[in-house]
């Protein structure tokens, strides 16, 4: 065997050996044993040296280290640091006035344990449950807000819409008509006339005057009752003519009944004309005024009454 490689071969062994021989050193220092008959771990050459607190932090708590020192677990460290951090005394800071104010650590405020602990929250709620009921006695004693409806009144209108105005109307003519009243109309003697019906009040235009009040006929009853009244001269013609609903009727108020529609005389100018209404599905011809009629006016209509021997025979109805 070469010298080379018997020197690479004796290196070997003492390499071995020596790992050998500190892998026993190990065993022996892990088997030792302290005081108290309890085994403790001991540190190996391949790690660094560990302070006295971390080699007996890993002992339970209550057992002595063989400097006679009670060993303490890691939950029970924490909580003494957190008791000497929260033990921190106050700082005292002068204020504008020049008396010294204490001052909580920050600590202290984000865990919310303070000087006074939980009563300082509670005291806080009180406070503001006062406060709410300040607020609350404040807005019922603060004067009520008023509208300005409560300095003017709404002025409310009194107009009515158009199918209103005429439901009314019509309403109220019906009434006129079937109540049979007739006012503002006083029957005189007119000079070239005979009777004749003065208004003795005012009447606007559209306003219902009078109805002409008589017995309503058809066409061929009319016929025979005209022909019958031509032939008395003592009898005048009181017969009016109209069509409703595509059929002829006639109204003969020749027989006195006490009504002055049947009294106002013809004129082609006059100041009123007729109209027709239903009601309950009956034709009654009325006067109403063709435009305003002040006190005293004679009222006239046209007799429409247009036929060439009535015309010869009562040469008044041209006027």
């Amino acid at each position: 065997m070469s010298t080379r490689k018997r020197r690479i071969m004796e290196n070997a062994t003492t390499v071995l050996e020596e790992k050998e021989k500190n892998s026993s050193q190990a065993d022996t220092r892990n088997t030792e044993k302290n005081s108290t008959g309890l085994r403790l771990e001991m540190p190996k050459n391949n790690e660094k040296d560990c302070s006295e607190e971390s080699k007996v932090t890993s002992l339970p708590s209550g057992y002595l280290t063989p400097d006679s020192t009670p060993v303490k677990n890691s939950q029970e460290t924490q909580e003494e640091a957190k008791a000497s951090e929260n033990s921190t005394p106050p700082k005292c800071v002068k204020t504008s006035t020049g008396k010294e104010r204490e001052v909580t650590p920050i600590g202290q405020m984000l865990t919310g344990k303070g000087r006074k602990g939980k009563k300082v929250r509670k005291s806080r709620k009180k406070d503001k449950a006062a406060g709410g009921a300040s607020n609350s006695e404040k807005k019922q004693a603060s004067p009520v807000t008023k509208r300005l409806t409560d300095f003017f009144p709404v002025r409310r209108s009194n107009r009515k819409c158009k199918s209103k105005v005429e439901a009314e109307e019509k309403k109220q003519l019906e009434d006129a008509i079937l109540s049979g009243k007739e006012e503002g109309l006083k029957v005189q003697e007119i000079i070239g006339k005979g009777r004749g019906v003065i208004a003795t009040k005012f009447f606007k235009r559209g306003q219902f005057v009078v109805e002409y009040y008589g017995d309503l006929i058809d066409i061929d009853s009319a016929k025979d009752l005209e022909d019958k009244y031509s032939k008395d001269s003592t009898v005048g013609c009181y017969m009016y003519y109209f069509e409703f609903k595509n059929q002829r009727y006639c109204v003969d108020a020749t027989k006195e009944s006490g009504r002055l529609g049947r009294l106002l005389n013809h004129s082609k100018s006059g100041n009123c004309c007729t109209k027709l209404v239903s009601i309950q599905d009956k034709p009654h011809l009325i006067l109403v005024a063709k435009r305003d009629i002040k006190i005293g006016e004679e009222l006239l209509y046209d007799y429409g009454d247009r036929n060439k021997d009535s015309l010869q025979a009562h040469p008044w109805l041209a006027l």
